[in-house]
């Protein structure tokens, strides 16, 4: 007489386990969908850039070229945030009675928050086909940069993101509204700023700055083409050295400072830049922050910045930048 023979618990978890876990070839797909992205994040950061050129209106630049009949001097600005709180909008600029208000000066800003060079490898295409007299560049653009990352989840997160993003404005233009920088299509009305200028504001300001590194001159490589196509054909490029609040300067890493300083200088060595710098201080007052310019500093410096472009734009020209000037 034959008896069943009850499974053992042990027999069944494993056979309820074998039935659930995925087959191996699953796993095989799923290390190749990993790999594939990766290598595409590795590529498309050192190829496409992580800014499409549809992020910015370049109808500005348009316009700009239209005015160019009329306008004694066309700039064209690119920074970071630093460059949107300390100069003032296009127009806003502009009709400044320090630069003339007679339609003598055509300007265009473009800033982003946190942007790198790259940001703006395919916009520099387009401000190249616009001729323009003078392109000013917030020179940490080229010279600073912080030594600790994202890290390899946000970078592949900010990767995607970005992949979505650049699909979007090809498939449907005007949805760039939604993710463009808003301060690239016109001035907006916005409140002042609450100031952080408290002690824990400058603890974390003095954290952020320690971590700061000189770039090399091997960085240019990523505008090279840009600016020596721009020295070919006339087009002035300045870096513009914007102030910070004094208690920021204060600790500002000196070595840091020395070698930026040094780089600074090949570049005007190598690529011809000329360096406008403000070297009076700002009062605190015209901070909100240590490093961001308010309201009042942001009229200050825009009017001392206007003044330097109605020299430029005199019929005699100009040879050196005034590097004395007060706001």
């Amino acid at each position: 007489m034959n008896e069943a023979v009850a499974p053992s618990s042990g027999s069944s978890r494993a056979s309820s386990g074998d039935r659930h876990s995925p087959p191996f070839h699953v796993w095989i797909k799923a290390a190749v969908l990993l790999a594939v992205l990766l290598g595409s994040s590795f590529l498309y950061s050192f190829t496409y850039g992580a800014c499409p050129a549809s992020c910015f209106n370049v109808e500005r630049l348009t316009e700009a070229e239209a005015h160019a009949r009329t306008a004694k001097l066309r700039v064209v600005a690119l920074g970071t945030s630093l460059t949107r709180c300390a100069l003032y909008w296009d127009r806003e600029l502009e009709r400044l009675p320090q630069s003339s208000g007679s339609g003598e000066l055509s300007f265009v800003r473009f800033t982003r928050n946190g942007a790198v060079l790259k940001d703006y490898n395919r916009l520099c295409r387009r401000i190249l086909r616009s001729k323009p007299d003078v392109v000013v560049f917030e020179d940490a653009l080229f010279l600073l940069r912080f030594s600790q990352g994202a890290g390899p989840v946000a970078e592949h997160r900010l990767f995607l993101k970005n992949v979505v993003k650049s699909l979007l404005y090809r498939v449907y233009s005007p949805l760039r509204f939604l993710f463009a920088d808003p301060e690239n299509w016109g001035p907006r009305p916005e409140p002042e700023p609450v100031s952080r200028q408290g002690p824990e504001d400058f603890q974390s300001y003095r954290r952020g700055v320690l971590q700061l590194q000189a770039r090399p001159l091997e960085y240019s490589q990523l505008l090279g083409d840009f600016l020596r196509q721009a020295r070919a054909r006339g087009i002035r490029i300045v870096f513009l050295r914007i102030p910070r609040a004094p208690e920021a300067e204060s600790v500002f890493p000196d070595p840091v400072r020395r070698a930026s300083d040094k780089v600074l200088q090949q570049y005007c060595d190598v690529y011809g830049v000329e360096v406008l710098h403000c070297l009076h201080e700002l009062p605190m007052r015209c901070f909100w922050d240590f490093a961001h310019m308010n309201r009042e500093g942001q009229q200050a410096f825009s009017m001392w910045f206007a003044r330097e472009l109605a020299e430029w734009a005199r019929p005699e020209g100009r040879h050196s930048l005034d590097q004395q000037g007060s706001p």
